[in-house]
């Protein structure tokens, strides 16, 4: 059996879930295109019950691991970028997500140059 392009072969199991979560297109622009800067998510709420997106539920739902995640990305990427000058994809990378349970990148090709820790931080 072929299901959207990809052969399934007789026995084997299939998992069938909707994947659409922060993917509607009447509410964000291009969703499903990798962009950690989109325009119509409000920051300002993003880890709270008033989040406009649905990474981490909402109202009585709401992940109670939100806030530590949110502080592990901040100081951990913080870290990373402080360490890396003219961080850019590499020329001709694309990004790509892929998982069901959890979507990811399947890889992160960048070009940059390492700064020493003398270096100051523009």
């Amino acid at each position: 059996m072929l299901i959207a392009g990809t052969r399934i072969e007789a026995g084997k199991d299939v998992i069938l879930l909707i994947g659409a979560a922060n993917r509607d297109p009447r509410k964000y622009a291009d969703p499903g295109r990798f962009d950690i800067f989109r325009p119509d998510l409000d920051t300002a709420k993003a880890y709270s019950a008033g989040a406009n997106h649905t990474a981490f539920g909402l109202g009585r739902h709401f992940c109670v691991g939100a806030m530590l995640s949110k502080a592990e990305v901040e100081i951990g990427v913080g870290l990373l970028l402080d360490s890396m000058g003219d961080v850019k994809y590499q020329e001709g990378f694309a990004p790509r997500e892929s998982g069901v349970w959890t979507r990811g990148l399947d890889e992160l090709l960048l070009d940059f140059n390492p700064r020493t820790p003398s270096q100051p931080i523009d």
